[in-house]
């Protein structure tokens, strides 16, 4: 057995937990409807998603020391003959990433879905808006000229 790749598999295992405790908590403020909470997490994400792809190529670069084709099937093929540790080690490490993938996923459609609720929110307020004032301003920062209709009662 290699230490390295079981070192490398043991920091992208840690890792990989740290990760999916952010999502976790990414998710419950999302649900909580506390979207502002979320932003100092994207920071935290990032460095941990560094700290993943440094721990993948360590992962990677120790299975091919060892010969390991990385394949899918070659792989698998290897942690099956693998010592009882290496290959409990791997099928938390898989585990886990199904784990993020999920969380990320989820998280992902609650941003859309509270991304539509806004555009539809803002949609209603625009248009109920529309000939009222001429000093709104538009997506695009500039000043809104309005619709060119006049209020009832003007000539």
């Amino acid at each position: 057995m290699s230490d390295s790749l079981l070192a490398a598999i043991t920091a992208e295992t840690s890792a990989l937990q740290r990760f999916i405790a952010i999502l976790e908590e990414e998710q419950k403020l999302l649900v909580g409807g506390d979207a502002d909470a979320v932003l100092p997490l994207i920071d935290k994400k990032t460095g941990l998603i560094a700290e993943l792809g440094n721990a993948g190529q360590q992962r990677e670069a120790a299975l091919r020391t060892l010969g390991v084709v990385l394949r899918k099937d070659a792989m698998e093929a290897w942690f099956a003959k693998a010592p009882p540790t290496l290959r409990q080690q791997w099928q938390q490490l898989l585990e886990l990433a199904q784990t993020a993938n999920r969380l990320n996923n989820t998280n992902g459609q609650l941003i859309n879905t509270r991304l539509q609720y806004n555009q539809q929110a803002l949609s209603i307020l625009m248009s109920a808006g529309d000939g009222v004032r001429d000093d709104t301003y538009g997506p695009d920062g500039h000043k809104s000229t309005g619709s060119g209709s006049r209020p009832l009662g003007s000539a």
